[in-house]
Parts: C-alpha cells; structure tokens; sequence
C-alpha cells in the first residue's frame, strides 16, 4: 500500500548534471544548524527569503518530470488539468559524519527529497504504523511522498558526506 503513495525517479544522466548542482549549492556559503532534533552541516533553509537558488535550475525538468509521473499515479482519474503542483519551498542539506534530522513532517500536500550525494546507509527513513521503513535510493533519484508521513534522516554513519535537495509540494 505504501508503494502506491510514492513515487521514485531516477534523473538520467544525472552524474553528468551533479558536479554543477554541488557547484551551484557550495557558491551560497556555510550555513550550519544545530538545534535539538538536528545537526546539519550546511543548509540554506535560514535564508527562504533569498531568490538566488540557482542549484535547482539543471534538475528542474527532471523535477517536472517527477511532478508528472505522481500525476499519472496517484490523479489520472480526474479531469485533465484539475490538479496542478506547486513548489512552494526549497533548500538543500549537506550532512557530515554524525549529522541527522530527527523525525519530522511538513504541512504540505507533497514533499520531495533529490538525492546528490549519498553514501550506504544515509537514506530518508519513514515511519509507518509504529514501524520504521527505509526505501532503497540511490544519487540522483527524487523521492516524492505525502508529506504528513513522518520521515528523518538518521544520523549520517557513513562515511560521505549526503546531499539532498528538499521541496515542499501544494496542490493548487
């Protein structure tokens, strides 16, 4: 049942687009959190008010793509453009060796977590009827889910540094 609520896709040619999404995250400086509930060695939440996010730009028509594919899933019942998505926020976060983010979930219809680096281990985890669910994923892969599902990322054990890109998703 859960599978029918998620959607994975995998960007293609991604390792060909990764080197100018890291580039493009690494150019808006340092900014670290930690706080009960998380660690996070550079993220750029703290500054929603800027404009200038320009690492979502090479990946943007695979986020489409994304978009289009939960359409086709989860609405292909309902009459043809009466659901619409909205990205209403995004940021990226880089988490070092020990960094986490506690269980949380957001006020949304849909989150998506883009998946730039990641190492064995360092998955989104969910928690499902009491139970924790880790869902296989690899670099260069978006994972689009209901976002009042609770989900974390647990503490980084391995050994590379995890990058994602995280978005919050209205239906308008």
């Amino acid at each position: 049942m859960w599978d029918d609520f998620l959607i994975a896709h995998t960007i293609p040619n991604f390792a060909d687009r990764k080197t100018e999404v890291l580039q493009k995250i690494l150019s808006l400086g340092t900014h670290s959190v930690v706080s009960d509930g998380q660690q996070i060695s550079n993220t750029d939440w703290y500054l929603q008010g800027r404009t200038d996010r320009p690492y979502l730009n090479p990946i943007l028509e695979d986020v489409d793509s994304a978009l289009k594919k939960l359409h086709s899933k989860a609405y292909s019942a309902l009459p043809s453009g009466s659901v619409q998505f909205k990205i209403d926020q995004y940021w990226f976060q880089q988490y070092s060796e020990g960094d986490f983010h506690n269980w949380h979930a957001h006020s949304v219809s849909y989150a998506a977590v883009i998946f730039v680096e990641l190492g064995a281990g360092a998955e989104t985890q969910f928690l499902l009827n009491g139970k924790t669910k880790t869902v296989p994923v690899s670099e260069g892969q978006i994972l689009i889910f209901p976002a009042m599902v609770p989900h974390r990322s647990p503490p980084n054990l391995s050994g590379s540094r995890k990058t994602s890109i995280a978005l919050n998703i209205s239906i308008c």
